[in-house]
């Protein structure tokens, strides 16, 4: 447990000092940083970890990664907000949401860059 806790506080200092050390980029939406992840997909749940209905754009993350309400784009996906969260989701792993079963197979896992913009809110 406590070797959990600090390898967790490890990857944070990690994952902070690089995405601070990273220039933003700016696209039509606004500044951005970009972060590599491993995407998977889900389509269980009515109702999201912060309380809000699960629908098309909601993404579940480890919000020591990426905050809680963080608005980003993931390739092949769209645009989607950070809504929502799971035990097996540590680290950059993103869960996607998906209307059924069948899509989520067809999703697959993939490994991705994606966009996070921080000072877009919901």
């Amino acid at each position: 447990m406590i070797f959990r806790l600090l390898m967790s506080v490890v990857f944070l200092l990690v994952l902070t000092l690089q995405v601070s050390s990273e220039t933003f980029k700016k696209d039509k939406v606004g500044k951005f940083y970009t972060l590599d992840v491993e995407v998977t997909a889900y389509c269980q749940g009515t109702t999201t970890s912060r309380g809000t209905s699960v629908c098309w754009g909601t993404i579940a993350v480890d919000p020591y990664v990426i905050p809680y309400y963080s608005y980003m784009y993931v390739p092949g996906y769209g645009y989607g907000w950070s809504l929502d969260t799971g035990g097996a989701l540590n680290g950059n792993i993103i869960d996607v949401y998906m209307p059924n079963y069948n899509d989520c197979i067809t999703w697959g896992r993939k490994y991705l860059t994606i966009k996070v913009y921080p000072e877009v809110k919901y």
